[in-house]
């Protein structure tokens, strides 16, 4: 499969495990960012890894792609499934949920850095 649509795919999954993970705290609203957060780290690892494996160096360039690839995915996913029914404005979401995916290329940069290291 082509590195790009397995990025996408594995971003589309991911987001979709940590949305489907939390439905069962709608009703703990507190819980759910940290619970998808914790559900992403754990899943976005395995599937980095896996997409890592696929590929035949040049990681850390990989990490970042997949990790902007991921974070795009998820701001786009939450605009169109959870803005609509959190209530708030995008601002708010931003300040809350969506600087968070911030995290994703930065954790794969140095995940996919840390492998060129190892791979020298």
């Amino acid at each position: 499969m082509n590195k790009y649509i397995l990025a996408i795919v594995l971003g589309i999954v991911l987001w979709a495990i940590a949305y489907v993970a939390a439905i069962p705290l709608l009703a703990y609203q507190a819980w759910i960012h940290s619970f998808e957060s914790i559900v992403m780290a754990l899943f976005g690892m395995l599937f980095a890894s896996w997409y890592f494996f696929q590929q035949k160096g040049n990681y850390m360039k990989e990490g970042l792609m997949i990790g902007i690839v991921w974070m795009v995915i998820g701001w786009i996913l939450d605009y169109v499934a959870l803005l609509p029914f959190m209530g708030v404005t995008f601002e708010a979401y931003f300040a809350s949920i969506g600087l968070t995916y911030v995290s994703i290329p930065i954790g794969l940069t140095i995940f996919g850095w840390a492998l060129d290291k190892k791979v020298k």
